[in-house]
């Protein structure tokens, strides 16, 4: 019985002593995964220390000391071998985290290797293009610039450095919205700044035979806000076309005051002949004499048509003002053309929702434009068509400006193609419609009427689909001095 209690107590010892143990081992272990666990296990739980902490417990039990020191021998072993498996698996562990590690720094060194590949690719790739670019910039004839929003100089060719008269290199040194006073740049940018399109250049020299004349074609550069960040100029030397045009308008001039006179005198002959002043006539000479006068008032208009631009262009042209009703001038211009509106079965109507309106403007210059106009219709507007002239007062949002009254000759003619609409205004011009009806004109028609209704202080333009007719409209200020500005009295 004695031995049996014995037994118990050195086993409830030996489990006392095995859960100190494991504890221990649980505190150790949690502290080897944080500081590298197995050299600690080691050095903190030695065979000794176990042995000596084991004797310790059971000599207080009176056992036998032989069989004290098996018991904490065999707990020792059980123990190191406990602590060998826990240390394995926390190795494993280890070794597997470092090794999985290993594998994303790599990985990561790899990617970050074929980013800095492929941005030097695209950094040599850029570069090459760049000197490609500035080659071909360098070698245009057409000066090239390239400017910021403060109108700093960016890039510039050489042939924008000799056409703005500076030293070779000295364009980015420049800024081209600065010292204008001196003899490069008369006007580099007399429009708005961020306004695209084309823009004549004066450029300074020391006499008038050195002066230039540069055309700029703009566009400005923008991000992706939309934001203003620069302009692109692209400069071509257009003195020798300016000059030659010059020559030309004046030579056309010229010839046509020469003809004008002796012009006058063959058709004052030709009417003394048909009215039968200078003796009888029989019909054949009679047809004759009739298409004789008919292209001499043909040629006539030409020449009148030729001098009048060419005092438009010259700045020459002086208005006669007045006031007039402008009913009496439509229904005047409808009566001019009804001969010709009914042996083509067209109805022309005149229409104006303001009773008693009348228009401050030179009375000859207007009824040319009108003229002009109508005479377009009628010879596009097929048989049995309208043509329709109106005038109206047009409202206005702004109660300062001045009041302007809109004219329209609408008609039903084959219309006007797009890309023929944005340069109908132009001296010379035929529309395609014109060239497939074989439609003889001058093709200064509407150049002329452009700039008399302009030179009235208002504007002019076409509203046109094809196979659906159209509308010629212009407006005049309803006083003239309101809208044009006077000029100053000279003293």
């Amino acid at each position: 019985m004695i031995t049996f209690i014995i037994i118990l107590l050195v086993a409830g010892a030996c489990g006392f002593v095995l859960y100190l143990f494991m504890k221990r081992f649980k505190v150790l272990g949690e502290r080897n995964l944080r500081t590298g666990l197995e050299k600690q296990y080691e050095a903190e739980v030695s065979d000794k220390e176990i042995t000596a902490r084991v004797a310790h417990v059971i000599k207080d039990l009176s056992v036998p000391l032989h069989k004290q020191v098996q018991a904490a021998q065999e707990i020792s072993s059980l123990l190191e071998e406990e602590i060998a498996a826990k240390a394995d698996v926390v190795r494993k562990e280890v070794t597997a985290k470092y090794e999985k590690v290993v594998v994303e720094k790599e990985r990561a060194v790899q990617q970050v290797t074929q980013r800095y590949e492929t941005a030097n690719r695209n950094v040599k790739k850029l570069a090459r293009e760049k000197k490609q670019t500035e080659a071909i910039v360098k070698s245009l004839a057409d000066g090239v610039v390239v400017m910021n929003a403060k109108g700093e100089p960016l890039m510039m060719n050489p042939a924008a450095e000799r056409l703005l008269g500076m030293k070779q290199g000295a364009g980015k040194e420049a800024n081209l919205l600065q010292d204008q006073s001196e003899e490069r740049v008369v006007s580099f940018l007399n429009n708005k700044d961020n306004e695209q399109g084309e823009v004549e250049i004066a450029v300074a020299g020391g006499t008038d035979e050195t002066k230039r004349v540069l055309r700029s074609s703009r566009a400005v550069l923008q991000n992706e806000n939309g934001e203003t960040i620069g302009m692109v100029s692209v400069l071509t030397d257009v003195t020798k076309q300016k000059e030659i045009a010059a020559l030309k308008d004046q030579f056309v001039a010229n010839v046509s005051h020469e003809l004008r006179t002796p012009l006058h005198c063959i058709k004052e002959s030709v009417g003394l002949l048909l009215e039968k002043i200078v003796g009888e006539i029989n019909s054949e000479q009679e047809r004759v004499l009739t298409l004789a006068e008919r292209n001499i008032l043909r040629l006539t208009r030409l020449i009148n048509d030729l001098l009048d631009f060419a005092k438009l262009e010259a700045g020459e042209m002086k208005l006669s003002l007045s006031t007039f009703p402008v009913m009496d001038l439509l229904t005047h211009i409808r009566d001019t053309f009804d001969p010709w509106a009914k042996s083509k079965g067209i109805t022309i109507t005149v229409f104006s929702p303001h009773e008693g309106l009348s228009i401050e403007a030179d009375h000859d210059k207007l009824n040319q434009v009108i003229t002009n106009l109508v005479g377009n219709s009628m010879k596009f507007t097929p048989e049995g068509g309208t043509i329709t002239m109106k005038a109206e007062i047009v409202k206005r949002n702004n109660p300062q400006a001045p009041v302007m009254v809109r004219f329209a000759i609408q008609d039903t003619g084959p219309g006007i193609a797009k890309e023929d609409q944005a340069k109908i205004f132009e001296k010379f011009t035929q529309t395609k419609t014109a060239t497939q009806i074989k439609m003889k004109g001058t093709g200064l028609g509407l150049a002329i009427a452009k700039e008399i209704v302009e030179l009235h202080g208002g504007e002019i333009w076409v509203e046109s689909e094809e196979e659906k007719g159209s509308s010629f409209l212009f407006t005049i200020p309803e006083k003239y001095a309101s809208a044009v500005p006077a000029k100053p009295e000279e003293s």
